[in-house]
């Protein structure tokens, strides 16, 4: 098990979706950052899942392949990296202490969460950027720079289409 992130892409701000199964005035982003469908997601909280799979259930499925590829990005997906396992996570946090910590690199020292799911905000990328690269030039920690430069790559993503960075 590991942690893994991505950035989302612009297409459904910019109106570039292929058309899908449901309108476009039906799609919105989640609170977890992903593509949805009001349409799909009052129907889960409404019904049992029996009831949903045999009234939904061809749209939903519909729905999830569109997701795939509803747009130039395979899965919506702007950048996708694979940060580390949790043992690596550790190393990681180990290399921060060692490079002043969370004094140093407050952002950094905060930035990775301590399970899967939620949200890096934007409004901390372009910061949060400026210590990754100083953190790449003072760890000796091959693991911790290899980390390092897969956050740099998701928060270049980032700042480029100004979607937060999704923790999966």
């Amino acid at each position: 098990m590991g942690l893994d992130a991505r950035v989302r892409c612009r297409c459904f701000e910019d109106g570039r979706l292929k058309p899908g199964p449901v309108p476009v005035t039906d799609l919105y982003i989640d609170e977890d950052g992903y593509l949805a469908s009001r349409t799909l997601d009052t129907a889960s909280i409404r019904y049992d899942w029996r009831r949903y799979h045999a009234r939904y259930g061809k749209l939903d499925e519909e729905f999830t392949l569109w997701l795939e590829d509803c747009c130039e990005h395979e899965n919506g997906e702007y950048c996708s990296e694979w940060i580390g396992t949790w043992g690596m996570y550790g190393v990681f946090q180990d290399a921060v202490e060692e490079a002043g910590g969370k004094e140093v690199l407050p952002l950094l020292g905060h930035m990775l969460p301590t399970a899967n799911g939620g949200q890096y905000p934007v409004e901390k990328t372009e910061a949060t950027l400026v210590e990754v690269e100083q953190f790449i030039r003072i760890t000796r920690d091959e693991c911790a720079r290899g980390m390092a430069c897969s956050l740099q790559r998701l928060l270049l993503a980032s700042l480029e289409t100004r979607n937060p960075i999704l923790w999966c």
